[in-house]
């Protein structure tokens, strides 16, 4: 587990499996060595990180959007723990009695798809259900993938959910918490295998 030190004072300290001590606060937690340059937005302009891997921009369709996009951009590279996540940031993993036990989830601060997802949008004070199925049947509005709108919500089944982006070089772009032995990162939308073709629209009214 990698060692991560205080960036805020406004923080909460607890311990995790093997006695590391691991700091949640309003904001990403950094690993030893400092913490990659968060998303600079200016009005409803995000531009991404060097955390990314891509150079370039995204263009919300509200400020409030934008909002969301950069806090979720703020956490690349933190590891996925499945069921990790809430309104306030990383939580501990739980156990699942397979996968994500074999990766020792449940001892690792992070974020799971549906955590990020939750956590991106209360940051800009809309809350969102926990799951990723919930997340879909409760959005306000749903479009085809051919009308998504930077801060959308894609979904892979029922069991996977990112934050879509927009184009970024020529590329459909999404931020995603994306299985247990990953981290968060910024990925190519994966149209194949069990992807539902939509878009979900947590915020009426956002090109809508």
């Amino acid at each position: 587990m990698k060692t991560f030190v205080v960036v805020s004072v406004a923080s909460v300290v607890f311990t995790v499996a093997g006695g590391a001590a691991v700091v949640r606060w309003g904001g990403p937690t950094c690993p030893t060595g400092g913490c990659p340059a968060r998303p600079v937005v200016r009005g409803t302009t995000v531009a991404l990180p060097a955390a990314a891997g891509v150079s370039g921009s995204v263009v919300a369709p509200s400020s409030q959007v934008a909002v969301v996009i950069a806090a979720a951009l703020e956490w690349l590279g933190t590891p996925y723990a499945w069921g990790g996540g809430d309104a306030d940031g990383p939580t501990l993993g739980i156990r699942d009695h397979g996968v994500a036990d074999a990766h020792g989830d449940f001892a690792k601060v992070g974020f799971d798809c549906s955590g990020l997802v939750l956590h991106a949008y209360a940051r800009a004070g809309v809350r969102l259900p926990r799951t990723s199925g919930e997340q879909l049947a409760q959005a306000r509005v749903v479009v085809p993938f051919d009308r998504a709108l930077p801060g959308d919500l894609l979904f892979w089944g029922t069991h996977h959910v990112a934050l879509y982006l927009g184009v970024v070089g020529g590329v459909h772009r999404m931020v995603e918490a994306p299985q247990s032995g990953e981290v968060v990162t910024v990925s190519a939308v994966r149209t194949g295998g069990d992807f539902q073709g939509v878009a979900a629209r947590p915020l009426a009214g956002d090109g809508s």
